[in-house]
């Protein structure tokens, strides 16, 4: 009898952690107005005014990384907002990056790693180059989890080449991979035009791709085309799954075309732009980034063409949606850049109507949650 109690107990438990939890779309504890602080704000690093901000990365030492993608530099700062140095080059030579207008930096370990095509740069803290490494195409890394390895996976069918899709460790200098789960990608958008070319598209916003988040050695991942995010270890053990009903927002014909047009700056045909914003999905998928914070895990709802505001749904350690909150700038600047939390502050991206761009640091002055249980 006792080791039938323990086993049902047992059973339940497990049940328990594997189940899924289906929100509606009514957050627990209402909408949270979400307060901030300014803590500083940059609009020139050394001599060079802020001019095409692509990304803000933090480290774990608050110290701040700013890719300017016109100016083609990464940029150095503080905590405390303070300019330090300019680090990268365009060029093929060590430490040199081949696409610095599309590079990504990423924190592993102690260092910083400059993603470029099919190679990763890794510099310390103040940008000094340490050393590359290759990596396989269609890997490109979604983080590290330290220094040598990182977390990746196929985002569509295209990248699949017709495989089961895999979320995988990947360590830079063995060339090795350990599987951690399997997912089904889905494909975006592609126009064949005149003369046998083939144009793609793929945005978070309106193509299907798979969203990875992290906490310590737990994942948060799903395929964006519908709200379901499904929890597991760096074992591919899962815990649970959870779910949001919310009927899709929808997108025009002329937003589309009009974002893409802007975007590509002309490289493509009109012809072919017009007809990717025909074939181009009129839903907007659900989330494009999640992140652990303050116990809690965080939702960032897509956007195709950004404005002034960021929506961010805030569910519990086990999914059950607790809130609704936004980054909220003024009606005449916009986001260019999605908003970066870390460690109880936004780092957000700001364009006037001018033109004129700067990147501040705020803090949150009512914080929710406490420190999520370790896995």
């Amino acid at each position: 009898m006792k080791l039938m109690i323990v086993l049902c107990i047992l059973f339940m438990l497990f049940f328990s952690l594997s189940a899924e939890i289906n929100n509606n779309d009514k957050p627990e504890k209402g909408t949270l107005d979400l307060k901030l602080e300014k803590i500083w704000e940059v609009e020139i690093a050394g001599t060079e005014p802020l001019a095409s901000v692509r990304g803000v990365t933090v480290s774990d030492d608050g110290t701040v990384y700013i890719h300017d993608n016109k100016n083609l530099r990464f940029y150095i700062f503080s905590p405390d907002g303070k300019f330090k140095s300019a680090f990268g080059k365009k060029g093929e030579g060590p430490g040199e990056v081949r696409n610095m207008l599309q590079s990504d930096l990423m924190p592993a370990g102690d260092k910083i790693v400059a993603i470029d095509n099919g190679r990763f740069h890794y510099f310390d803290k103040n940008g000094k180059y340490n050393r590359s490494f290759q990596f396989p195409g269609q890997k490109s890394p979604f983080f590290f989890l330290n220094e040598h390895n990182y977390i990746t996976a196929p985002l569509s069918i295209q990248d699949a080449a017709g495989k089961p899709a895999k979320i995988i460790i990947f360590n830079v200098e063995k060339k090795t991979e350990t599987e951690i789960v399997q997912f089904i990608p889905r494909d975006e958008t592609a126009v064949q035009a005149a003369g046998g070319a083939t144009a793609r598209v793929q945005h978070p916003a309106v193509t299907p791709m798979v969203i990875i988040g992290r906490d310590d050695n737990t994942l948060f991942y799903g395929v964006n085309d519908k709200y379901k995010i499904n929890i597991c270890n760096l074992k591919g053990d899962h815990s649970g799954s959870f779910t949001l009903e919310r009927g899709h927002r929808k997108l025009t014909y002329q937003v589309k075309f009009d974002v893409m047009w802007r975007v590509g700056k002309g490289r493509a045909p009109r012809k072919m732009v017009e007809e990717l914003a025909r074939k181009m999905s009129s839903d907007v998928n659900y989330f494009d980034k999640i992140e652990v914070n303050n116990g809690l895990i965080y939702v960032y709802n897509c956007y195709y063409d950004r404005k002034n505001i960021q929506t961010i749904d805030i569910f519990s350690p086990e999914g059950k949606y607790l809130y609704r909150t936004a980054v909220k700038i003024p009606e005449d600047q916009k986001l260019t850049v999605e908003p970066v939390y870390h460690s109880g502050y936004f780092y957000l991206t700001i364009e006037d109507e001018d033109g004129n761009q700067s990147v501040g640091k705020y803090k949150v002055t009512n914080h929710i949650g406490d420190r999520m249980k370790r896995r």
